[in-house]
């Protein structure tokens, strides 16, 4: 067990000094607020966005060992691909990286979180590293079998430092030289109408009727007063298509319903743009359409718009159509790994390094007319499978030339 005093004398002992290997299950997740300041003193290169534990004891194990001893770590797999933990992957990229083994959540019978083992040699010399993604494939049923039969990918450990937030995957696609990423086309934000009251203790956070106060669902569809904002809500999209009968509304005079400690916002420059793409926020993958009109949004969808550079080469309809494309989907769920989540969540960070083919007048062409087909299909409620494998063929012929 490493107390705080190890942590701190440990850590200041002379370099010459060291172990030959650490290896330990460091705690997650754990209430460290009143040692922040000492451990952003420690470890400034892991201090950086979110405050967890184990990253500190990543650093602090690396630290501890002598030229070429090893650290191995079994921890939540988060470092992996999560955007918080960008500035731990950035250590350990330091380093020589020898084994990671992506176990996922079902390794252990209780587990509470996704595991990962990861290997590394305290030596700044980057190498090639032996990578298993386990996740979908292990249970606690075959566990031993598939460990004793692992078929390791091998990546060359600087590939790592060209991926978008250095994400340790195993699916490294260069982007081609008639690409570029979804992050410089499309401006994206987390901007539906948002609300919360500020100075609250965790006992009283849910407690208020704020939410019934702004908000009212239209009784028989009828609004209460014609100046009233319907909003729609993330499960009122699907691919192609969003509710043109929104079953919330926001009250015209909400500004005036909030107490003293009581706000509301939202992105004003994307929420009042004529078009807009949207999607829900809760989901495992993209699921979006085209907005045209000036419905309100709640904070369970996300939206972007075309940037200046792009407003005349690519359209809506055209990353609508690649967005939600198979090919682009497979992309996403591979960079990802949240497929097995109850509740998963579309990240923004993983969406901007998405592969956009930038198309000829007529390949774009082809996709919004196929794109605008399958939209207004759906919105009378009409089949549109055949069009949507169509729509994934021509998608995929892009990506292929």
């Amino acid at each position: 067990m490493v107390s705080i005093i190890d942590f701190y004398v440990l850590q200041k002992r002379p370099s010459k000094e060291g172990f030959d290997i650490v290896i330990g299950n460091p705690p997650y997740g754990a209430n460290i607020d009143d040692l922040v300041s000492l451990y952003e003193e420690l470890y400034p290169n892991t201090s950086h966005g979110y405050k967890d534990i184990y990253k500190y004891f990543y650093d602090f194990g690396l630290s501890i060992c002598k030229n070429n001893g090893v650290v191995c770590y079994i921890t939540p797999n988060t470092f992996l691909r999560q955007p918080r933990y960008g500035d731990l992957r950035r250590v350990l990229l330091e380093f020589n990286i020898l084994q990671i083994l992506d176990l996922g959540e079902n390794i252990f019978e209780d587990a509470v979180v996704p595991v990962a083992i990861c290997l590394c040699k305290a030596i700044t010399s980057p190498t090639v590293t032996f990578f298993a993604d386990l996740t979908m494939d292990i249970t606690v049923n075959n566990a031993k079998n598939i460990l004793n039969n692992i078929r390791f990918l091998q990546i060359d450990q600087e590939c790592w430092n060209t991926t978008q937030n250095n994400v340790f995957i195993d699916n490294i696609r260069k982007t081609k030289h008639n690409e570029d990423i979804l992050d410089n086309i499309l401006e994206m934000k987390d901007c539906g109408f948002k609300y919360q009251r500020f100075n609250v203790g965790l006992s009283q956070k849910g407690k208020n009727d704020l939410a019934e106060r702004l908000f009212y669902k239209p009784t028989s569809g009828r609004i209460e007063d014609e100046r009233d904002i319907p909003i729609l809500i993330g499960k009122e999209i699907s691919s192609f298509y969003h509710s043109l009968s929104p079953q919330k509304c926001l009250r015209y005079n909400y500004e005036t319903l909030l107490k003293s400690n009581e706000t509301t916002y939202y992105n004003k420059k994307i929420m009042n743009e004529p078009i807009k793409l949207i999607w829900r926020q809760t989901a495992p993958y993209f699921i979006g359409t085209i907005l045209a009109n000036k419905i309100f949004f709640g904070n369970t969808i996300q939206a972007g718009i075309i940037k200046e550079a792009y407003k005349d080469i690519i359209s809506y309809e055209y990353l609508c159509g690649l967005l939600n494309s198979q090919y682009l989907r497979n992309i996403y769920e591979q960079n990802v790994k949240e497929g097995g989540r109850v509740f998963p969540q579309v990240k923004l960070e993983k969406l901007k390094p998405l592969p956009i083919v930038i198309p000829t007048k007529e390949e774009r062409k082809k996709v919004e007319d196929i794109v605008s087909q399958i939209i207004d299909l759906r919105s009378k409620s009409q089949d549109t499978e055949d069009l949507e494998v169509y729509l994934n063929q021509v998608v995929n012929k892009l990506y292929m030339k």
